[in-house]
């Protein structure tokens, strides 16, 4: 897997999760996953419009409950560090998507009614995967 950065404020939590004798992996990735999305919901980041010749890879056809715990705010019109794609969703914009999350993001989305909840969980993990770097050492 290679190393880690832990950001300060998690590393307690983080090392509670993965000290154990069985480490809970799950619970490392949900909370690397909180940490990647706090540190990305900067008011000033930089929206990347879609572009013109740019295509919806899907456009939902029914805007999320406004009690959902997840918000797509961060997604909309994010520029990945990987390849991604662009679905429409009412009342939430233009929601962008890495290549390698958009099965089974649309398998949440596609659903009636959708589970905007786990497509959206799915983003906060793409969002982590997204922000971490491998490395071999120093």
């Amino acid at each position: 897997m290679g190393y880690l950065t832990i950001p300060q404020l998690y590393y307690d939590r983080f090392y509670t999760c993965v000290n154990g004798t069985v480490p809970d992996y799950e619970c490392s990735v949900d909370l690397l996953s909180a940490a990647a999305l706090e540190e990305d919901n900067d008011p000033a980041r930089v929206r990347y419009p879609m572009p013109p010749d740019a295509a919806y890879r899907f456009s939902a056809k029914v805007a999320p409950k406004p009690e959902s715990t997840c918000s797509f705010d961060p997604f909309v019109e994010r520029k990945w560090n990987h390849a991604f794609v662009w679905v429409q969703i009412p009342g939430v914009g233009n929601v962008t998507v890495p290549e390698g999350y958009y099965d089974r993001f649309y398998a949440n989305v596609a659903q009636e009614p959708p589970n905007y909840s786990s497509a959206c969980k799915l983003l906060v993990e793409a969002l982590a995967a997204d922000t971490a770097a491998t490395s071999d050492g120093p």
